[in-house]
């Protein structure tokens, strides 16, 4: 009825009116979704709105599923009235659910420039510091507002800025002060509470794997993960069986390890682990392995260092050669803005037949989508190089030079899940004293359905 009086109707201005009616209609019937699309309708036809409407109808547009339009009508709003707080407060909070929190801090603040004490600028730029990966940042902010006077939404993001530090028992204690009153508060509490079950309940991951090659290598793998938590402590029990096919060989190993790392202060964390592996060919050898790593967060992300030493089980022939590697690695990771981050890496590998190598890789990533999907694309630029070539299965190149391109793709629909990462580019090296210059591409990809939060 509505849609053929808006049909009907003599000019843009009366059209509107029509269009909006229809969307408060539907946002009584609790459909924002369908509202938020009325209310695009009628804006593009007419602009004849007050401004506190024009606030109001952002809020539903975001509750709609349409940020941008939001964040589109509300810097409208401010271009004509730089001074209306309560339009920048809602600008600010739609960019941090946007992902740009860079933006969202930064208009946040503009508002406590003038008021000091603005409790919902003060929450937006606590939660966007702490969506930026600094929830230790963010929690002076939340528990000011909390002693000031307790509030769902603060005490909500305080209680997983503290899981975000691994302050377990705190943000349990935090999580039992909720008190819900409202369906959406319900919703959000039971999420919580699921989280909080179990963010430290022991955890069985088990599976299976083939692989097979163009060498004619196959490999069947069974392995086991168990983690599980002993006060601040994490430990990690690790088993995996290799049976591996080639040409000439037909060998197994055989690998147990155990790791634990703990936060041992509000910056630095440290890890160590021991293992033991069996590569057994005619005969068994056995081999310790282990690990020690340390990440301190630095900036806008962490650096990390570990040494560790390890056994190759890539191939038959690798386990026959009983290759293994004297490891350390280097690696640090910013987020530089909202959108662009950057991963890099240098690992010295030294292997125990009389070779090593030196591989360096920077990644710089750019999200394009945020959100459901979720889409990025990131560069490689990697550099190996061997001290020589072998002869023992691995791949071992001289000065190898590879540009990659990749993009990354999720996407959630209930309790479906799919991850894509298609991936080309160009690479070059000499081996064996064979120079190699060629184009490649390839890619993954995940299809799951969550059966149940375990």
């Amino acid at each position: 009825q509505y849609i053929e009086s808006a049909e009907k109707a003599t000019n843009n201005k009366e059209k509107a009116l029509i269009y909006k009616q229809l969307a408060e209609l539907l946002i009584a019937r609790d459909d924002f979704k369908n509202a938020a699309t009325f209310y695009v309708k009628a804006l593009s036809l007419s602009q004849d709105f007050s401004e506190q409407e024009k606030i109001q109808i952002a809020n539903y547009m975001a509750w709609g599923e349409r940020l941008s339009d939001a964040i589109t009508l509300l810097r409208d709003v401010l271009q004509k009235n730089p001074d209306n707080q309560e339009a920048r407060v809602n600008l600010a909070k739609f960019l941090s659910w946007s992902g740009q929190l860079d933006e969202a801090i930064k208009e946040a603040d503009n508002v406590l420039y003038k008021s000091p004490q603005n409790r919902e600028a003060l929450l937006v730029k606590a939660n966007a510091i702490n969506w930026k990966g600094k929830p230790r940042q963010a929690i002076p902010i939340y528990e000011s507002l909390l002693k000031e006077q307790e509030d769902f939404d603060a005490r909500l993001s305080y209680t997983y800025a503290l899981l975000g530090i691994g302050s377990i028992k705190a943000a349990k204690e935090s999580a039992m002060l909720l008190k819900s009153s409202y369906e959406y508060q319900e919703k959000e509490l039971k999420e919580l509470q699921d989280k909080l079950d179990t963010v430290r309940r022991p955890t069985l991951d088990s599976g299976y794997s083939y692989y097979r090659d163009s060498d004619h290598n196959i490999l069947n793998r069974y392995y086991a993960n168990f983690e599980f938590w002993f006060n601040d402590y994490k430990f990690d029990l690790h088993y995996r069986h290799t049976a591996a096919k080639g040409w000439l060989y037909n060998n197994r190993a055989e690998e147990v390890s155990l790791g634990v790392y703990k936060k041992v202060s509000d910056t630095i964390g440290i890890g160590v682990g021991t293992g033991l592996a069996d590569l057994h060919n005619s005969t068994t050898h056995n081999f310790i392995t282990g690990h020690i790593n340390a990440d301190i967060d630095f900036l806008e992300g962490s650096v990390g260092v570990m040494f560790s030493r390890e056994v190759m089980t890539d191939t038959a022939e690798i386990i026959d050669n009983k290759i293994k590697i004297n490891n350390l690695g280097l690696n640090i990771v910013q987020r530089l803005t909202d959108r662009w981050s950057i991963y890099g890496s240098y690992n010295y590998k030294d292997y125990s037949d009389n070779n090593f190598s030196h591989d360096f890789q920077i990644t710089p990533k750019y999200l394009i989508l945020n959100g459901n999907p979720g889409v990025s694309i990131g560069y490689t630029l990697r550099y190996l190089t061997f001290d020589r070539q072998t002869y023992h299965g691995y791949f071992d190149p001289e000065n190898f030079l590879s540009n990659q391109l990749t993009l990354y793709f999720n996407y959630v629909k209930d309790k479906f899940y799919i991850y894509l990462e298609p991936y080309g580019g160009y690479q070059g090296y000499k081996r064996y004293g064979d120079s190699k210059h060629e184009v490649f591409g390839g890619g993954s990809g995940i299809l799951g359905y969550k059966i149940s939060k375990s």
